[in-house]
């Protein structure tokens, strides 16, 4: 999925979310400047706050900094399986979806604009006045009265002097307190949104808010409001001369004679207004969840970072059955790179990939090809390889710290230096190289896989398995070894009760790649049993 879907899709989120909590708690106050502010921050904060990094006030501990210091600089795995791989699930959105998206912003925009100019045509064609020291601009006809920005539009030879009187206080007040900024925001939103319902129920919710608002301002003014009811029931025959309005005479008129006649709300209602904290700070911190696990605490950048070469991680030895921990590698020379440039392993800004992660796990996986020596004898594993992404955005200097054969380094290798160039790395505002890697697992499909593997065979039931379930010869275990469905611990009798065929593929971890994986429980063998989805 591409990072604009992931915007929509937290933005929609927050909408709903703010729009439930409205309805629930706050829709039947008489607060209405409470609610007028919850409504539109909930429209403006839906919007912004995935662009929003908190990150930088984010406190944690040593430990948690030192782990993420580690792992900011290791980029997803990517697999490579050659008989499994399905290039449709790494791609975008499909383009169908996102031009029914566009034309959908793109009519709504079209009508946004023909409303908006039907106003302006009123203004440049209208017949300007003054009417009870308020400039209006006269209608025609029997047309409602309504007002936008600065701009008052009403007849006033349909009306007698006391309906004047309260139509003005009302339009007054949308124009007083700028109720259009409002109204257009709430169009602006559902041409975005346009695919979400909850924000064509906020554009009413705001729009109703507003009348509510303008109507108490009428009856605290002293006018009668039994009369200004009834007022508002005679003008409900006449037409509104634009939409993109706030009109005296609205729909629902129900709902505003019931708000008018409501006892107000006791102060002691404004304290549920609180439980808004906790649902912004849900969604800002569930929002930087992927942030908070890339950057570390500035604190610990610039007292690691500050004009010093940082050393790389260390990495797991692969000869070593017990996971210990081989010297980290000396930093590769600096070719292209001006000379004693320091090379960081974290700073303020890290470099980015043009689309993100998800842009560059869709260049690795479109651009990356099994080398056919390796198909052909079966070799699989993981290639770790680590570049620099220098002051202009360039890699270089890409090395394998960690290989499995020649060709599968050497496509690696490939891959990884025909990057296109990256965003650069910013410490303190100046761009700065940066040490990135990046681990490459190469994976056959169970067919494929090398039979001679000790320590690592699989056997597959799949649609992508040519295996037959009666070829297969189940790999000799101690009555001892453990076995895991789909990653939960599952007792030997219970495995024997599985049929066949709802298996996907069936691992068998032997000595001492059970053993690095689960410890002495793993020494009689693992079996990781992956079922097929259903």
């Amino acid at each position: 999925m591409t990072p604009l879907f992931y915007y929509f899709l937290k933005a929609s989120v927050a909408l709903t979310l703010f729009y439930a909590f409205y309805r629930l708690l706050f829709d039947r106050d008489t607060f209405f400047d409470w609610k007028r502010a919850v409504l539109m921050g909930s429209v403006v904060l839906s919007t912004i706050y995935p662009f929003i990094d908190i990150s930088g006030i984010w406190e944690l501990n040593e430990p948690v900094k030192e782990s993420i210091i580690l792992y900011s600089t290791v980029l997803p795995e990517i697999k490579v399986n050659v008989a499994t791989h399905k290039w449709w699930e790494v791609n975008n959105l499909p383009n169908a979806i996102r031009m029914i998206y566009v034309l959908g912003v793109f009519l709504l925009l079209i009508r946004f604009i023909i409303q908006f100019a039907s106003i302006l045509r009123l203004v440049s064609q209208g017949n300007k006045s003054t009417l009870d020291g308020t400039n209006i601009i006269q209608l025609k006809g029997n047309t409602a009265p309504f007002s936008f920005f600065n701009w008052i539009f009403i007849n006033p030879e349909i009306h007698n002097e006391n309906d004047l009187k309260e139509i003005l206080t009302h339009e007054r007040t949308h124009v007083r307190e700028w109720h259009s900024i409002d109204v257009i925001l709430s169009e602006l939103a559902c041409i975005a949104f346009w695919f979400n319902p909850f924000v064509w129920l906020t554009k009413i919710a705001i729009r109703q808010n507003l009348e509510f608002l303008a109507d108490n301002r009428v009856i605290v003014s002293g006018y009668d409001c039994q009369n200004y009811q009834y007022h508002l029931l005679r003008l409900t025959h006449q037409s509104a001369a634009a939409n993109l309005i706030n009109n005296f005479n609205v729909s629902e008129l129900k709902k505003r004679i019931i708000m008018m006649n409501k006892k107000k709300s006791s102060s002691l209602g404004l304290t549920k207004y609180a439980l808004l904290i906790p649902l912004v700070s849900v969604l800002l911190i569930t929002n930087q969840a992927e942030v908070l696990a890339k950057k570390v605490n500035s604190k610990i950048s610039s007292s690691k970072t500050d004009n010093t070469e940082i050393t790389p991680p260390a990495i797991p030895n692969p000869n070593s059955g017990n996971g210990e921990i081989a010297p980290p590698p000396p930093p590769p020379p600096i070719i292209g790179t001006e000379k004693n440039t320091p090379i960081f392993m974290q700073v303020e800004q890290m470099p980015e990939y043009p689309g993100g992660i998800e842009g560059l796990m869709n260049y690795l996986a479109k651009n990356i090809r099994y080398p056919k020596d390796a198909q052909e004898q079966g070799i699989q594993g993981r290639v770790i390889v680590r570049f620099i992404v220098n002051k202009m955005g360039e890699v270089e200097n890409t090395e394998v710290l960690r290989g499995v054969t020649k060709s599968l380094d050497d496509e690696a290798i490939r891959v990884v230096s025909a990057m296109q160039k990256w965003t650069p790395g910013k410490q303190k505002g100046v761009n700065v190289a940066v040490y990135y890697t990046l681990p490459i697992d190469f994976r056959l499909a169970d067919n494929q896989a090398k039979k001679g593997d000790k320590e690592l065979q699989v056997y597959g039931y799949g649609k992508n398995s040519n295996i037959k379930k009666d070829d297969v010869k189940p790999p000799t275990l101690s009555p001892d070894a453990i076995f895991f469905v789909d990653g939960i611990e599952t007792s030997s009798d219970a495995v024997k009760k599985i049929d066949p065929n709802t298996i996907e593929k069936m691992e068998v971890l032997k000595e001492k790649t059970a053993i690095a994986r689960y410890g002495e429980k793993g020494k009689n063998g693992v079996v990781l049993i992956t079922m097929k989805k259903k």
